[in-house]
């Protein structure tokens, strides 16, 4: 087995673990997506921080993540609207950063 498709069954791991079904605007089937909340800091001489809400998805199941899509997350019924311009990491994973909707 190769690092790459070794790499590819790590993330499929975790993802059938950790991750939920969700209907992403603009794609046929659900996708499997992993739901966060983290801390932003910004700052300066004064400190703000603030929860930002992110989703990751793979690239595999959304080709190109875009602003102003609605994911619905299946199970809870939450909505979000994908925010500003999502950023993929080297594992193929899409970080988009988003907002109730």
């Amino acid at each position: 087995m190769s690092f790459s498709s070794a790499r590819t069954r790590a993330i499929d791991a975790i993802f059938a673990h950790l991750g939920e079904e969700a209907i992403w605007e603009g794609v046929a089937d659900p996708v499997r997506v992993i739901a966060r909340d983290e801390d932003q800091q910004f700052g300066g001489e004064i400190e703000i921080v603030a929860d930002t809400h992110i989703l990751r998805v793979r690239r595999s199941e959304v080709a190109s993540p875009t602003a102003g899509q609605v994911v619905t997350l299946i199970e809870s019924g939450e909505s979000f609207t994908v925010m500003g311009a999502p950023k993929i990491d080297r594992r193929r994973v899409w970080r988009c950063e988003v907002e109730p909707a």
